[in-house]
């Protein structure tokens, strides 16, 4: 189980909130937010909605956003080894608020510029 999804569902639980309920509260469908407590998928991108989460449950807004980075930072672990942790974080934060075309097109530029560093 994810961090960021055994905190929301100890604190929903120690609400007494159904997830169906929860969800309407912050706007997540109960799926989504069954799916984050069973470590089937990361925290919401949006951290507004974190904040709500926390504003709802009563929790420590900025112990969730955390929680929500470190479960997000296990999915690319390699590339938080390599860099600065602000920066991975930051490019992992970027990258989503990008469209896939942007994207692809950023990493094929990098790509670029690191190979031509090797030669």
């Amino acid at each position: 189980m994810s961090i960021f999804g055994k905190m929301i569902e100890e604190a929903r639980r120690q609400k007494r909130l159904t997830l169906r309920k929860l969800g309407q509260l912050v706007g997540l469908a109960p799926s989504f937010l069954s799916e984050i407590e069973n470590g089937k998928r990361l925290p919401p991108k949006d951290e507004d909605k974190i904040n709500d989460l926390a504003i709802v449950l009563n929790v420590d807004a900025d112990k969730l956003i955390d929680a929500a980075r470190e479960d997000r930072v296990k999915l690319k672990p390699k590339i938080f080894e390599r860099l600065d942790r602000d920066l991975a974080w930051g490019l992992c934060r970027e990258s989503e608020a990008v469209s896939d075309d942007t994207l692809q097109k950023a990493f094929t530029r990098a790509l670029e510029i690191l190979k031509a560093g090797k030669e």
